[in-house]
């Protein structure tokens, strides 16, 4: 019966000002999609007004237009589901859960506010202090940023981050498979007064070629491995992403050697 955490998804939420501070932002705002039912629980609960409610539901549903729903519709068909708003889902309602800093008497002093509003129409389903919902009067959101930006309200995320030698890494990986297709597929030089026709030869196991010279009209080059390049510099590479992120195999508790890190001075 605990305090639980939920995620939430980061085009459902803005935070405006704070400098990335949650409980020093001016707002935070925080979209979701409530069926009918979950209002009405709402008001059960006295947290929602309802009046407000039922002017709500005899708008009808709320269907988005604006970029969050291509996101979320993106992200569900990229995972194998069906649209956000089929035919067979329920009727959803978009509610703004807002958390601000505003003068609410005209004293000139700012306070901490929470606000629920039904984003098409605007009208207010509840506004109280914050300090009633919350003793502490902090905002229920943490967010967690990989690498803070001074002064920005987003700080950069893992991929963000990691982006450019991800890049240099697909192309290693995709010149370490060309070398692999150049050295395994054969192609071959041949004297050009031979019996060989100016033609496209294909070279198949079983397949005879007549020449006057084996030997020399025809020639197998050998390109060796060349791939040991890519490799060394896709190692190099995972060494950046180590030094750059501070994870590595040591850090998530694996040992990559066959000799444990702390088993001898050696290891």
């Amino acid at each position: 019966n605990g305090p639980t955490l939920e995620y939430v998804q980061p085009e459902d939420v803005l935070i405006i000002g704070g400098d990335g501070d949650i409980n020093e932002a001016e707002a935070v705002i925080h979209q979701q999609f409530l069926t009918a039912s979950e209002l009405w629980l709402l008001v059960d609960q006295k947290v929602f007004d309802e009046k407000a409610v039922k002017q709500i539901i005899q708008m009808g549903d709320d269907v988005p237009a604006d970029a969050t729903g291509d996101i979320k519709n993106q992200r569900r068909s990229n995972a194998g589901g069906d649209s956000i708003y089929s035919d067979s889902d329920l009727d959803r309602y978009q509610i703004a859960e807002c958390y601000l800093k505003i003068d609410v008497d005209g004293s000139g002093i700012n306070s901490d506010v929470v606000v629920w509003t039904h984003m098409p129409s605007g009208e207010i389903l509840r506004a109280t202090y914050l300090h009633r919902i919350n003793r502490s009067g902090e905002r229920p959101f943490s967010k967690i940023d990989f690498h803070k930006r001074v002064g920005e309200t987003y700080g950069v995320g893992l991929v963000e981050m990691l982006y450019p030698l991800a890049v240099e890494l697909n192309a290693m990986r995709n010149i370490r498979v060309d070398y692999g297709l150049m050295s395994a597929t054969p192609f071959f030089f041949y004297r050009g007064g031979s019996t060989l026709s100016a033609e496209s030869i294909e070279i198949r196991p079983g397949c005879g070629i007549a020449v006057d010279d084996p030997q020399r009209d025809v020639y197998f080059p050998n390109l060796g491995n060349r791939q040991i390049f890519g490799a060394q510099e896709e190692a190099n590479l995972t060494s950046y992403i180590e030094k750059l992120t501070g994870i590595s195999d040591l850090s998530l508790g694996i040992s990559s050697g066959k000799q444990g890190a702390t088993r001898t001075a050696t290891g």
